[in-house]
């Protein structure tokens, strides 16, 4: 989803022919059979794309969108944060907004705007201003599974010190990291049934042990 609609924007052309171009690419990279799975998921995702290039366009207004755009900045004297932004709008006056896409429903984006663990977006925000020597206006996510559903802050509305305290934890993290410090003690249970390691991680091990600790 993200590479073809950062070919779109680059060269906006016949999205079902662009879809279905690197999806076959895609499925043959990745050795993905043909199915009914398969072409169920092909099938949903090119409804998903049309109804994006059908909605008015979000942020509002007039801008060069730049895509996929890769940034690097020094959070402090020994910690560089690195990254990649899907699509940065920029305005004419040096104004811009950072759009994230996710391919999830709208309950799922809504989440992210409340979620106060996650760190991506101030992150983002600080590579705007740091490595793009441009005046952030706001971040949004879009959902683009199963309609198009934008999430996010305008640079008036972001939470005091928001910025300031996702540095602060951020540095936090990666000192506890150095230091060898690398509990198991995920912030979202939830998500863990969706990690690549979850075969392998101690995290059924751990409870059990919090739970003899306290008895």
């Amino acid at each position: 989803m993200h590479a073809v609609l950062a070919s779109w924007y680059a060269e906006p052309r016949d999205m079902p022919g662009l879809f279905e171009e690197m999806f076959e690419r895609t499925l043959e990279e990745k050795q993905i059979p043909a199915g009914y799975h398969t072409e169920r998921l092909r099938n949903a995702m090119l409804d998903d794309l049309l109804a994006f290039t059908r909605e008015e366009r979000f942020p509002p207004g007039e801008y060069q969108s730049r895509m996929e755009e890769k940034f690097e900045f020094a959070l402090d004297e020994t910690l560089a944060i690195s990254g990649k932004i899907d699509r940065l709008d920029v305005a004419g006056d040096g104004t811009a907004y950072v759009v994230d896409y996710k391919y999830s429903n709208a309950q799922n984006t809504k989440g992210r705007r409340d979620n106060q663990n996650l760190l991506q977006a101030p992150l983002y925000l600080m590579a705007v201003e740091k490595s793009f020597g441009l005046k952030a206006a706001g971040m949004y996510y879009i959902g683009l599974k199963g309609g198009v559903e934008p999430a996010g802050w305008e640079a008036a509305d972001l939470p005091e010190n928001w910025l300031e305290l996702a540095r602060e934890r951020t540095l936090k993290i990666v000192e506890e990291i150095r230091a060898g410090h690398m509990d198991v003690a995920p912030s979202d249970r939830d998500k863990c049934r969706f990690c690549d390691c979850v075969d392998v991680c101690r995290i059924e091990t751990a409870q059990p042990a919090t739970v003899a600790e306290g008895a």
